[in-house]
């Protein structure tokens, strides 16, 4: 991790709740103390983080920044799109699977039968 990763990686940990300096290096465990200690320093100098009663919070600047720093998940992985259904004429599926049309669901038993 870098250190802006180091950063985004100490605001996500202070997403819910406010933390003591340990209960965050804890967490964050792939970094010494000291690194974790000299982020939030750069973090609160940037008046991201407020450090008050022995535990770290984030201000309403630092959750504005979470927001801008989070990567859209659509970007990451493209847009949802289910798997299309095949529907085959005498398969099981066929006769299971509705079709809607408009506000009523028309089953192929039924289409079938109307059409003979």
């Amino acid at each position: 991790m870098t250190d802006g990763a180091l950063t985004q990686a100490i605001l996500r940990t202070m997403r819910y709740e406010s933390l003591p300096l340990r209960r965050i290096q804890e967490r964050i465990g792939n970094h010494s103390s000291a690194a974790v200690e000299h982020a939030l320093g750069k973090l609160k100098e940037r008046g991201l983080v407020a450090f008050k009663w022995r535990m770290y919070s984030l201000t309403k600047q630092g959750r504005n920044a979470l927001h801008d720093i989070a990567v859209p998940l659509a970007r990451l992985h493209g847009t949802y799109r289910p798997e299309r259904v095949v529907r085959r004429i005498g398969t099981d599926i066929h006769k299971r699977l509705p079709s809607r049309v408009g506000d009523q669901l028309h089953y192929r038993e039924q289409a079938q039968e109307a059409g003979r």
